[in-house]
């Protein structure tokens, strides 16, 4: 195979391409350098400039670069993927270390930029230029490619030098030679495959187009004899006849429908052969029938004249054509006598045509057939009459050839046996294109000699284009890129495994470290033993814990630290687990009892977990010393008791003291009254009001104190609970409230409400208070008051809703603390310890109470009681 080193245009790069290659070297430079930033900066213009290439052709583009960008057309498609390549393979590495997914990307855009590069290369110089597109290694030229080797080369070692993160330079340095080998060797194999399918593939194109240029030239034959047998139809008309007259000429060609079925036919006459002798007898015939005083042209003597006697069809050039002597032109002349000598069809050379003044000359030619009487062994002077001929515009003619041989091909027809331009025929327009197919051949038709060259037009070479290399290129691409992959993981293999027991070494070694400091610094005492029951390991709090020093307790067993009622119990239950036995404690946190080193126990918190490793079973265990916590404990257990002992204590005393006072109470009360009835009126104005203050006092006295002793009764006279329809306590609470309902005209409203387990006289009490206040602090208008109930979850929600005065919000709280009053006695009556009551009741119960109100607007009671279970 030729290398192909002779061109400099195939040699040099364009200069928009060098122009890039220039700063990728300087990139690559900088980055040896570690300047990165600039790195970075020389990158962009190949980035945008290659991109732009690209874009622009696509096959679904049909941009194009405008005036000022008109150099980057310079830039080929190829030299663009592989500058696009490498300049984002040291954009995206412009950095010191990198991570993982960066690096992958790095070394897979550079390696990209190689194959490219080798693509070019080994084109360039095995002469590959199969049409596959912008992707054919043609448009790489001999420097391009060895600069793209170079960048790709040069940052694949880059990576190699700086590497990445964690193992992927131990990878680098250790595999990537012989991975680049392999890469190579894979891109030779596939130019081979490559150059192998391409010329296949040109050779059977090739043939295909040389079968249809020889079936063009076929049909082109077999069109002109169609022609020829229609003329020689003239022949047929002159021998029925003495002779044919102008009009039996016209209808004899009207009716062969000359200009649908034969297109090209410019005119059809007759031109008869009048020797010097017969001229005169000649124009005076044709001055009668034509037009007076016509004679033959031009001037002159000669032996033989062939004037255009008919011609058809009348109209344009052909009116003026009469009387015309066909044998003084230097082209036709050869052609007449041709025909007439050899009694057969005979083609003109090339003749230039114009139907009327304004209309282009168009090429062409004659085609002559000799009209004869007699028979052909006769004297051939004697009876010869004369031509007939077509007029044929050669582009006109071609059209009529079959599409289907001319499909994707144009043709240039030449007079003659070679391509003179003077002597072209016809020429089909072709645009111009990196590559065609061409076929000659010289046809020989009525005596004449013709040069026929066929060419491919692009949308032939696109029908008849085939896929097959772009796909041997684009697979050998492929298995090139997985053979340097795989040759790498293999190669490195040995390096990723040695830098892998290091990390795996240093892991180990890390979280040993870890788990030492963890056990170390633990405030709980740590023990390992294994199936053997000796300890294995102690941590410094076991130290503090039980007074043995570290060093003393490893290898001891683990019931030195027992005491030893738990021995025997202890190797039984780690026998029975060793055995397959279900564990009992272990997984478990339990209380026991540990041996400090001076014989005295102290109570212990111990968590212990079975774990198996390559020696065996091993046991672990985590001890808390809770001695301080148990004596925690034992103090507020003895606080809990005083505690509830004093309030045992004193509710008992508000009783009996609350109680006890109501007799004297009762006996002041009663002597002051007797005084205020008698000696009313008998005594000054300030002594009847001293004594009214004296009555007052002592009945409130007497209020505050039955209100006391209610509230100590809710404790200490409470009533074991029993089943209850709260509806029931409602109705009791509203006839106790019965006067007080008729003075007000309160209406009280109730649907249905639960069952309830709870002291039934409490329960009254707790909608009585609740009641009382809400027609208490009532408005002018009719007291209104709602009860309902609702269940959630586990209790059910009261509420008891009335039109009364409201309570600011601030005092939500106050108002459920006892003997706290938010109005003046003059004002509301009252004691303050009716919601206190409601409160402790329902507390009681277990749930509790709150309210919802806003001055003004009424308030709403809201308390929970549980939810009574239906026996099981």
């Amino acid at each position: 195979m030729a290398l192909k080193l002779a061109g400099l245009r195939e040699f040099a790069p364009s200069w928009p391409a060098a122009l890039c290659l220039l700063l990728l070297g300087a990139a690559i430079w900088l980055e040896y350098r570690g300047r990165y930033r600039l790195v970075a900066l020389l990158c962009l213009p190949p980035v945008l400039a290659s991109l732009i290439v690209l874009v622009l052709q696509l096959p679904l583009r049909q941009a194009s670069l405008s005036a000022q960008m008109a150099w980057l057309g310079e830039l080929p498609g190829n030299s663009a993927a592989g500058i696009l390549a490498a300049a984002l393979a040291l954009l995206l590495g412009a950095r010191a270390r990198l991570h993982r997914p960066w690096y992958v990307a790095v070394i897979v855009l550079a390696a990209c930029a190689v194959a490219v590069g080798a693509f070019g290369l080994f084109g360039q110089l095995a002469g590959i230029a199969p049409a596959v597109g912008w992707a054919s290694p043609n448009s790489v030229s001999l420097l391009s490619g060895a600069g793209l080797l170079f960048c790709g080369g040069s940052v694949l070692l880059l990576r190699a030098l700086g590497g990445g993160d964690g193992e992927e330079a131990a990878v680098v340095d250790s595999g990537l030679p012989p991975a680049l080998l392999v890469f190579a060797i894979a891109l030779g194999a596939t130019m081979l495959a490559w150059r192998a399918s391409a010329a296949g593939v040109e050779s059977a194109q090739l043939q295909r187009f040389d079968v249809q240029a020889s079936r063009l030239a076929a049909a082109l034959r077999l069109s002109l004899l169609r022609y020829i047998d229609v003329l020689r139809g003239a022949q047929g008309l002159f021998a029925a006849s003495d002779s044919v007259e102008a009009y039996e000429w016209r209808r004899y060609w009207d009716r062969m429908d000359l200009e649908t079925r034969y297109p090209g036919v410019n005119g059809v006459g007759y031109a008869p052969r009048i020797a010097a002798d017969q001229r005169a007898d000649y124009e005076a015939r044709i001055a009668a029938l034509i037009r007076p005083g016509l004679r033959i042209r031009p001037e002159g003597e000669r032996e033989v004249y062939y004037p255009l006697t008919y011609i058809e069809p009348l109209r344009g050039a052909n009116l003026t054509a009469a009387a015309l002597d066909l044998g003084t032109d230097a082209v036709l002349r050869p052609a007449l006598e041709q025909a007439l000598g050899r009694d057969e069809a005979v083609l003109s050379g090339k003749m230039e045509f114009a139907s009327d003044a304004a209309t282009p000359a168009a090429a062409g030619f004659y085609v002559f057939v000799p009209l004869r009487l007699g028979k052909r062994d006769e004297d051939q002077a004697a009876r010869t009459l004369g031509v007939a001929f077509f007029q044929l515009q050669a582009a006109q003619w071609l059209q009529s050839v079959d599409d289907e041989h001319r499909a994707g091909l144009a043709l240039q027809l030449y007079d003659g046996a070679g391509a003179e331009p003077a002597r072209l025929l016809h020429a089909d327009p072709v645009p111009e294109g990196p590559r065609t197919l061409r076929h000659s051949e010289v046809l020989s038709l009525g005596g004449r000699e013709w040069t026929l060259q066929v060419q491919a037009r692009p949308d032939y070479l696109r029908a008849n284009a085939s896929v097959l290399p772009l796909w041997v290129l684009l697979a050998g691409l492929f298995c090139s890129l997985l053979l340097f992959a795989i040759a790498w993981l293999l190669a490195g293999r040995r390096a990723r495994a040695e830098r892998l027991a290091v990390q795996m070494t240093a892991e180990l070694r890390r979280s040993q470290q870890a788990f030492r400091a963890l056990a170390d610094t633990a405030n709980d005492a740590i023990i390992a033993a294994g199936a053997d029951g000796r300890i294995r390991y102690v941590n410094p709090a076991a130290e503090r814990c039980f007074g043995y020093a570290p060093a003393a307790m490893l290898g001891e067993p683990v019931t030195c630290i027992m005491p030893e009622r738990y021995r025997e119990a202890h190797l039984a239950g780690m026998q029975h687990y060793l055995d397959g036995a279900p564990a009992r404690i272990i997984g478990r946190t339990v209380e026991l009892s540990g041996l400090r080193s001076d014989g005295s126990e102290f109570p212990l918190e111990i968590s212990i977990a079975g774990w198996n490793a390559g020696d065996g079973t091993n046991f672990t265990a985590i001890l808390r010393d809770i001695s301080r916590r148990r004596e925690t404990e034992q103090m507020l257990e003895t606080q809990r008791e005083e505690l509830a002992r004093s309030n045992a204590d004193l509710e008992q005393f508000a009783y009996v003291a609350s109680h006890d006072l109501q007799e004297p109470l009762r006996m002041v009360a009663s002597y002051v009254q007797l005084l205020a009835r008698r000696y009313k009126g008998k005594l000054d104005q300030d002594a009847d009001d001293f004594i009214g203050f004296a009555v007052d006092g002592a009945l409130r006295m007497q209020r505050l104190i039955d209100d006391l002793l209610a509230y100590s009764r809710i404790a200490t006279r409470a009533e074991p609970g029993r089943e209850i329809a709260a509806a029931e306590c409602v109705a009791a609470a509203q006839r106790n409230l019965a006067v007080r309902v008729r003075e007000t005209g309160a209406v009280i409203e109730y649907g249905e409400l639960p069952l309830l387990r709870m002291d039934p006289s409490q329960l009254a009490q707790l909608f009585q208070n609740l009641l009382g206040n809400a027609l208490k602090f009532c408005t002018e208008g009719t007291p209104r008051v709602r009860i309902s109930a609702e269940r959630e979850d586990a209790f059910w929600h009261f509420r008891v809703a009335d039109n009364g005065i409201g309570i600011d919000p601030q005092y939500a709280e106050r108002i459920f603390v006892i003997f706290q009053r938010l109005h003046p006695r003059q004002q509301y009556a009252g004691t303050g310890i009716g919601l206190a009551i409601c409160k402790k009741i329902v507390e009681r119960a277990g749930g509790r109470i709150w309210v919802e109100s806003m001055p003004g607007a009424g308030a709403t009671f809201h308390f929970t009681l549980p939810v009574l279970e239906p026996a099981a």
